[in-house]
């Protein structure tokens, strides 16, 4: 994603990369880790902290939407809700091994 930036900074910053390269990024990712998850699902709740890495990743291209950076938010937009939703099904399809794996991870 850092490298997509680069690139259209250096091709003279169109916004391709934060419109349209970066949230299909974050989609692509958030893809693969629902199909490593299912691949390793005896160890399906280690990815839990990639999820919301994914998640505060997707809210800071969000936020520069806010700010004005990003022309078209549509993918943005829709790329936050999935990573959203990604992250509440796998907490509540989950239960109590998601539950116990975020309060070992964050001491709450």
């Amino acid at each position: 994603i850092v490298l997509c930036v680069l690139i259209d900074v250096a091709l003279g910053y169109t916004g391709w990369s934060l419109d349209y390269a970066a949230p299909s990024a974050i989609m692509v990712v958030d893809v693969l880790v629902v199909v490593l998850m299912f691949i390793n699902i005896d160890n399906w709740q280690n990815y839990i902290m990639s999820q919301i890495g994914l998640l505060l990743l997707s809210l800071l291209f969000l936020i520069l939407n806010f700010m004005g950076y990003v022309n078209h938010p549509l993918l943005t937009i829709i790329a936050v809700g999935v990573t959203g939703l990604i992250l509440i099904a796998t907490v509540v399809f989950g239960d109590k091994k998601a539950t116990t794996e975020l309060s070992r991870r964050f001491r709450v």
